[in-house]
């Protein structure tokens, strides 16, 4: 389960490749005993070119020489920062706060102006309120009632078997993050996600333009239970694939591009014809490290699809995440499955979007 913030921006990065504007949003929060504002990460997820060029043009006013950090980023991290007046504050999603204070798994959900930067004394996170599981009743669980990663080094004190085949590899560079981790983040959150899903049998597609793999279906398959409501899942490279495999017009393709969201909604409404899902999950762009076609590395168009009563439901989007390769898929995987419930309420109330 995502935890949300409001958090200091004190400055930005270089956009990588053909993305504009700016990379991410540098972050800081206020230490708790002392009040120094200190580096917490970054954000470079969950815009759009409109965000960006808006955002841009709030950044440029408020450049200056040096860091209001009092432990500002060095090296590589530094590497093509421009520093801020401290005074915009950004709503950021957040899996975790690491223990030197950096925001993990960050999401940009927008600006905030119902209170000044100046006035906020301290930031942290929240205690996560523990609750209730669904009743068994109410969703599908393996025969154990929780779960044990079986590890090389080290295991989570629960019962039940899901071997982690090399636990301790870094499958994120910014962060630090292990494969063990994101695997019992998937696990925190189960609870949450899986009434969403349950009685909807699901056919996800992965399709990047480039060489990415099936990190959707990978990732919803580790939670415990969501096994049992995948129906199924696709990993398209090629136009022909596309073509024969998720019916995509081939006009589309021609006139669009691949990594465009018309292309990823074909894609998904082709993954629901002929079987028994009812919602489909696509993503299809450029992980990197190169641009394809003149499209940045890290863009990345998604579709979610719902089937209700006899009628379907669509909402695309393109998004921007920052890295390339395996930050990328990462990244754009969990973004997909996060917003699983905001597009299926929109479903559920006749909104296509």
């Amino acid at each position: 389960m995502q935890a949300s913030a409001r958090i200091v921006v004190f400055g930005w990065s270089e956009p990588k490749g053909a993305r504009s504007a700016f990379g991410a949003l540098l972050l800081g929060l206020h230490d708790k005993d002392s009040g120094e504002l200190r580096y917490a990460g970054k954000v470079g997820t969950g815009f759009n070119e409109t965000t960006l060029r808006t955002i841009y043009a709030q950044l440029l006013r408020l450049e200056t020489p040096s860091p209001a950090v009092v432990n500002p980023p060095k090296g590589y991290e530094a590497k093509g920062a421009h520093w801020l007046r401290p005074e915009l504050l950004a709503e950021v999603a957040y899996a975790a706060i690491t223990a030197d204070g950096s925001v993990r798994h960050s999401v940009f959900q927008g600006l905030r102006n119902d209170k000044s930067a100046n006035a906020i004394t301290e930031e942290v996170p929240a205690p996560v309120e523990v609750v209730d599981k669904p009743d068994a009743h109410k969703i599908s669980t393996p025969a154990t009632s929780a779960t044990k990663f079986i590890a090389s080094k080290g295991a989570v004190q629960t019962t039940g078997k899901v071997r982690i085949t090399h636990p301790d590899r870094i499958i994120d560079a910014t962060s630090g993050s292990t494969k063990m981790q994101l695997a019992e983040y998937y696990l925190s959150i189960a609870d949450w996600i899986l009434p969403h899903l349950e009685n909807r049998p699901i056919a996800l597609g992965r399709a990047p333009a480039e060489s990415c793999a099936g990190q959707i279906v990978a990732l919803l398959a580790s939670v415990p239970g969501a096994g049992q409501l995948l129906e199924s899942g696709y990993v398209v490279y090629s136009p022909k694939a596309k073509q024969r495999i998720l019916h995509v017009n081939p006009l589309t393709i021609a006139s669009k591009g691949l990594t465009s969201e018309e292309v990823a909604a074909e894609m998904a409404l082709g993954a629901l014809k002929g079987g028994p899902a009812n919602v489909a999950i696509v993503t299809t762009g450029v992980a990197g490290p190169e641009a394809i076609d003149g499209i940045a590395p890290g863009t990345v168009c998604l579709a979610w699809v719902f089937l209700i009563a006899g009628k379907t439901f669509h909402s695309t989007r393109t998004e921007h995440f920052e890295g390339c390769g395996l930050d990328v898929e990462m990244a754009a995987s969990a973004h997909a499955l996060g917003r699983i419930q905001h597009f299926h309420g929109k479903a559920l109330a006749g909104e296509h979007g």
